[in-house]
């Protein structure tokens, strides 16, 4: 059995890994968990679906949510520090709402050559980013980090698609938080079309923000943010062959998927996510914060 920690200084997307990894007890969920997590949950078998991998350890910035994660899923120990208990641990979740913890959360289990999920990325300055894959690749620690939306069941159809085509990928959001979620559509975007963008142009928005990235072989994908933009997550895409317009799917789909690419790293020691997707994405989010309408840059 491997043995994971989760920590996090404002600990995010909790409850449906722990479900996954350690099972729950369904009154204490619905007494503790946001009610979007209970909900996911609610009539759901409660036991554990992995029997590879348990949840160890738990360490979050406030003492009492670690505790009712710890009650509420079966985790065994409650640590002082994020770092306590890297020596008792296969690897580690960083599951933190503020980006610029990530990294300091994740060294110490990477430089003892601990597996490490972050949920989300891992930091938006791409230099940060190539520092933390630098430092995984150097003490042989596998590393993931994307958003759930990558396994989104309902963009299944678009894979088979011919390439080539063009791509529109909306995502509803306040623009204050473009920063922490434009990831969740980046992801979706590539694990529909992978990697491989070569040029992002920002295009002009009233209402929000549009970034057109390239691909070598001719695909191009406009991503729209914004409170404008359609709810949910969509993506349609025009191709050779026809149009289809996908909507994600499940979420709880989303999420066991995730644990079970998770498990599979923490079983086999390699990543399910290439360290080149993982460069991209943060690459992707700098641009998309940070560029101004007209502005292109070439990455690939």
């Amino acid at each position: 059995m491997k043995n994971i920690g989760m920590i996090g200084t404002q600990i995010i997307h909790t409850y449906p890994y722990l479900a996954y990894f350690n099972g729950f007890d369904p009154e204490r969920v619905q007494k503790n968990a946001k009610p979007w997590m209970a909900k996911m949950l609610e009539g759901k078998p409660n036991d554990p679906k992995s029997n590879a991998v348990r949840i160890t350890h738990v360490w979050a910035g406030e003492a009492d949510e670690a505790k009712r994660l710890a009650e509420s899923c079966a985790i065994e120990n409650i640590a002082d520090k994020p770092d306590a208990f890297v020596d008792d641990v296969d690897g580690v979740m960083v599951m933190d709402e503020e980006i610029d913890q990530r990294a300091g959360l994740m060294r110490p289990f990477l430089e003892a050559g601990k597996a490490v999920f972050v949920d989300k990325t891992l930091s938006l300055d791409p230099s940060v980013t190539e520092e933390l894959l630098s430092l995984s690749k150097e003490r042989g620690a596998p590393i993931a980090a994307y958003s759930q939306l990558r396994f989104g069941p309902g963009f299944e159809d678009l894979k088979a698609m011919d390439r080539g085509g063009a791509a529109m990928a909306g995502f509803r959001m306040g623009l204050d938080i473009l920063a922490k979620y434009s990831i969740h559509l980046i992801s979706a975007v590539q694990g529909i079309f992978g990697t491989g963008v070569k040029t992002l142009r920002k295009l002009d928005c009233p209402d929000g923000v549009e970034v057109r990235a390239s691909y070598g072989d001719g695909t191009r994908v406009t991503m729209q943010f914004g409170p404008e933009a359609p709810a949910g997550w969509n993506i349609c895409y025009f191709a050779k062959g026809g149009c289809t317009l996908a909507v994600a799917g499940d979420n709880a789909d989303m999420f066991e998927t995730s644990a079970q690419a998770i498990e599979k790293m923490l079983v086999e020691g390699r990543s399910p996510v290439s360290t080149k997707e993982i460069s991209e994405a943060s690459k992707l989010i700098n641009f998309i914060v940070e560029a101004e309408v007209g502005d292109e840059k070439t990455i690939g």
